[in-house]
């Protein structure tokens, strides 16, 4: 589908071209999220947005487009204010693009982009790229899940681990088929890897590169899945796990679902009768993988199971149970909370958060929505005849929609003292207030009039959201101080 910016808008925007005041000249809007269900947003994606669609110019073919489908569809057009940034600005959009750093993790109310028009003439182009951008609350919506599911796994190795290391390979993205397009999990792919390392969603490794700069963002490891065992038939199920463990030999990990018939039976067989094959040190470390039933309950059998035939284990420093060749991946009906229930069970009867890894596909990619963070674009300010008014909506009916006035910035605060009264040290103030004696500015220039500035890289944003941990931690501190 060939992407013609000037087709990416909502049908009524088309019309506000006459609906704002006579010499309007300027028109500032800014992206937040306004609450909703994460206590953290990790800011990501409005890279990828801004390289493909706003780094190209539009032509005179795709005003005349345009023009022709709003004629059809009902909508006046300024074919006029269109066609003066295709011959005066060469097709590039004269608007400037302000945001926070991506990766970095800010909570809800705090701005996360501006933008406004850097050409007088055409001030309603500001809102009408409200569309496009606000897509940038996919890709963050699901970094920041991805952050809140982070710093759980880190919890619970941290309570039964001797260290953290193995946190990056415990969630695991199987969300590819269930997105609802390729462009959609390649982003909400990229996103879950601003926090994870493992990953089967291989679509999104491309975006990571050419976006990111990342030459690998994830890995994964060879898996089995029922169409291969069960093509063997239900007598000869064994045969193909055996088949599988001899042909992965010298691998260093393999996964294989269990559950095509008898669960229990399954893991019987590769923890008794497999057990001196994969526990010496030519074969590779095996994945138990049960893909049904309750989790607790299934889990439960599954480790008593290998009790029974002393399957071998090492007692970390925390007193947990680590088995040494085998591992357990639950990747059916997975979310948060589930992810929890597991680990808390495990832990108290004496397993390691280690043991256990979690797949997700349909929660972490698909059960989000704008609402999830209650993501929007509102105006703030307008220029009108060379005077500069703050805008805002204050709704009677949800004090929770009230918006904020006048061009807006992010801050943050030079000395720890400040910082400390503060408690946040990064905060949104309105522009007028910002005082480079006191405030440093967070929000960078990443676009103007068509070209794209401050890039970031997968390692960087990586980097950031790893340093944005040990600030929280900071805050909590200050807080739980102070009460």
């Amino acid at each position: 589908m060939k992407n013609n910016l000037v087709n990416l808008s909502d049908s009524y925007k088309y019309s506000h071209f006459l609906q704002y005041p006579k010499g309007t000249e300027i028109v500032h809007s800014y992206l937040e999220s306004r609450g909703g269900k994460y206590d953290s947003v990790v800011f990501f994606g409005l890279q990828y947005i801004l390289k493909e669609y706003l780094s190209k110019p539009i032509t005179k073919a795709d005003v005349e487009e345009t023009a022709e489908l709003c004629a059809l569809h009902g909508e006046p057009f300024n074919k006029a204010g269109w066609m003066h940034i295709v011959d005066f600005h060469d097709g590039y959009l004269p608007v400037v693009i302000k945001a926070v750093p991506e990766g970095m993790t800010l909570k809800p109310h705090n701005v996360l982009l501006t933008v406004e028009n850097t050409d007088p003439l055409v001030p309603w182009l500001t809102s009408f790229l409200e569309t496009l951008l606000l897509k940038v609350w996919y890709p963050t919506t699901i970094a920041s899940k991805s952050y809140a599911v982070r710093k759980m796994l880190e919890k619970h190795h941290e309570e039964t681990m001797d260290d953290i290391n193995g946190v990056g390979f415990a969630f695991h993205n199987f969300g590819d088929r269930g997105s609802s397009s390729v462009e959609a999990a390649a982003l909400g792919g990229v996103a879950h890897l601003t926090q994870f390392l493992g990953t089967d969603n291989f679509n999104a490794l491309t975006l990571a590169r050419d976006i990111y700069g990342e030459k690998i963002a994830g890995f994964s490891i060879p898996a089995s899945e029922h169409s291969t065992v069960t093509s063997w038939g239900k007598t000869s199920e064994f045969d193909m796990i055996l088949n599988y463990v001899e042909k992965s030999k010298g691998m260093p990990i393999i996964a294989c679902v269990l559950d095509s018939y008898n669960i229990y039976n399954a893991v019987e067989y590769v923890t008794k009768h497999l057990k001196p094959r994969i526990e010496s040190d030519e074969y590779p470390i095996f994945v138990i993988r049960p893909d049904s039933g309750d989790p607790i309950r299934v889990i439960g059998k599954i480790l008593q199971i290998m009790e029974r035939n002393k399957v071998a284990y090492t007692v970390n420093t925390k007193g947990f149970k680590m088995f040494n060749k085998y591992r357990i991946i639950w990747g059916d009906g997975i979310t948060p909370d589930v992810i929890d229930d597991i680990l808390i069970f495990a832990a108290e009867e004496g397993y390691a958060a280690g043991n256990f890894a979690f797949g997700s596909g349909g929660d972490l990619m698909q059960n989000v929505n704008r609402d999830t963070c209650k993501f929007a674009i509102k105006c703030s300010a307008v220029v009108v005849n060379g005077v500069e008014r703050e805008v805002f909506k204050d709704p009677i009916t949800d004090p929770g929609k009230a918006s904020k006035r006048g061009r807006q910035t992010v801050i943050k605060w030079k000395t720890a003292g400040w910082a400390d009264k503060k408690l946040d040290q990064i905060e949104t103030i309105p522009l007028s207030e910002f005082d480079p004696e006191l405030h440093e500015e967070v929000l960078q220039e990443v676009y103007r009039d068509g070209s794209i500035s401050n890039k970031h890289t997968l390692v960087k944003i990586r980097e950031l959201t790893r340093k944005n941990v040990y600030e929280e931690a900071r805050r909590d501190a200050l807080n739980n101080k102070k009460v």
